[in-house]
Order: C-alpha cells, then sequence, then structure tokens
C-alpha cells in the first residue's frame, strides 16, 4: 500500500513540475516573439521598442552620433505622445478621431525627422518605413528585417 502511495505522489510531482516546464517554455516563446515590441498588454517596454525602431533606422541610412541622437529623441517623444493618446482613448474615446490624429502625429514625426536626415536619407527611410507598414499590413512585426 506504501508503495502505491508513493507512486501516485512520484506521478503527481512530475506531473506538476512537466506543467511547469511547459508554462515556463510558453513564456519564454511569447518573450521571444513578442519582447516588448507589440502593442498588446502585459510586459511592454518602451526603451526595447523605440531601440528596435532606431536599429531599423540606423540600418541603412548611416546616421551621424548627432542624427542618431536627434531622431532617437523624436521617436522617443513621438511615442511617449501617442501612449498617452492610447491612454485618452480607453476612456472610451472615438476610435476614428483617434486614429485620424495618431496619423496627424505620425506625420508631425516624420517632418521633424525629415529636418534632421539628407535627403537621400529621408528618401531611405520614407523607403522602410513603407516596407514596415506592408508587413504590419500582412501581419508581421512591424520590426526588424524582412519576415522569412
Amino acid at each position: 500500500m506504501k508503495r502505491i502511495g508513493y507512486l501516485v505522489m512520484v506521478i503527481i510531482m512530475a506531473f506538476s513540475m512537466s506543467c511547469n516546464k511547459l508554462q515556463q517554455n510558453n513564456q519564454q516563446e511569447q518573450q521571444q516573439m513578442n519582447p516588448g515590441g507589440g502593442m498588446g498588454g502585459g510586459n511592454f517596454d518602451p526603451a526595447a521598442f523605440v531601440d528596435r525602431q532606431m536599429e531599423e533606422i540606423k540600418e541603412g541610412l548611416e546616421l551621424s552620433d548627432d542624427q542618431e541622437k536627434q531622431v532617437r529623441e523624436i521617436i522617443t517623444a513621438g511615442f511617449e505622445t501617442m501612449r498617452q493618446a492610447r491612454e485618452g482613448m480607453q476612456d472610451g474615446g472615438d476610435r476614428e478621431a483617434m486614429r485620424e490624429k495618431m496619423q496627424q502625429m505620425r506625420e508631425e514625426q516624420t517632418q521633424k525627422i525629415k529636418v534632421v536626415l539628407s535627403e537621400e536619407q529621408f528618401a531611405k527611410y520614407e523607403k522602410t518605413q513603407a516596407e514596415r507598414r506592408e508587413r504590419m499590413r500582412q501581419g508581421g512585426s512591424g520590426q526588424g528585417g524582412p519576415q522569412n
């Protein structure tokens, strides 16, 4: 009888440990797929979002240190403005008005970035942003390089 009790206890412990390990693996997978970059709830990291955007921008534009600093400041400020606008919408705001307001904010941010970049850099920037929007439309993360 003791053997059966011991066996049942071992099986329960093994099952419990495997469930815990499965949960940890799922959490790690989710963090790898969406390491704070998505706009979903939970563990969103604004600094990581800005870092990923800067990496994408720097990749083909060959920014000077001064340009990088200025663009980072513009993106960070734009992110904060949009975050505040989204929070305002949580209180039941008009989605269409919010969409238009965010579009206007993105256009203002683009104009600020245009002032910092050369004409050639800005053309590349616009191309990169268009590709990013297309990836988002197709269900991609909107970050990083082309999806394989």
